[in-house]
């Protein structure tokens, strides 16, 4: 148990040191992302124009449920280390790394594929609906955006582990 406490720091005594740890980068992830989204907003729409600004937003809903998605699998995966660590069961955090590591690659293959068939169905959908300048602004974004999709999802899971590994510093560096 003591071999516990200290890899893990599980004594009690560290819940204000892990609350100064964890506050500082989820004020930075909340605001660099309310700073895209403003960026979305006001720089595409106000310089790019309205049929830009329209394609970011039909392309929204995606990007919601890839990214509810990848917290999702994350959640899972730490959760499944933290009941490994709560167990005390080094064996079985070794284990459950392994096992990750192979759900997070299989899942950021899985959101790759599908993200594009769910694109190519949101288009369609939308013809005869929207001009063809804003379907081709729309397939130019999701590109970027698509390819990024799969490295969030291997980035978020890497996150919550090192979350509950309480390696907050790594995360602020």
């Amino acid at each position: 148990t003591n071999e516990l406490i200290s890899r893990f720091g599980r004594d009690g005594a560290h819940t204000l040191r892990k609350l100064k740890e964890y506050i500082p980068p989820m004020l930075i992830t909340n605001l660099s992302t309310l700073l895209l989204i403003c960026v979305d907003g006001l720089v595409v729409g106000n310089f790019v124009g309205d049929n830009a600004l329209a394609s970011v937003n039909i392309f929204y809903p995606i990007t919601l449920f890839i990214g509810v998605l990848s917290v999702w699998i994350a959640s899972g995966c730490a959760t499944a280390i933290s009941n490994c660590i709560g167990r005390n069961d080094f064996e079985g955090i070794d284990r459950t790394k392994c096992t990750t590591i192979v759900m997070m690659l299989l899942s950021a293959i899985f959101i790759a594929i599908m993200q594009i068939f769910v694109v190519q169905w949101l288009i369609y959908s939308c013809k005869g609906e929207v001009s063809a300048e804003t379907i081709s602004m729309t397939k130019q974004y999701s590109i970027g955006i698509m390819l990024s999709m799969p490295f969030g999802l291997i980035s978020t899971v890497g996150v919550y582990q090192l979350q509950i590994a309480g390696k907050m510093k790594i995360l602020m560096k």
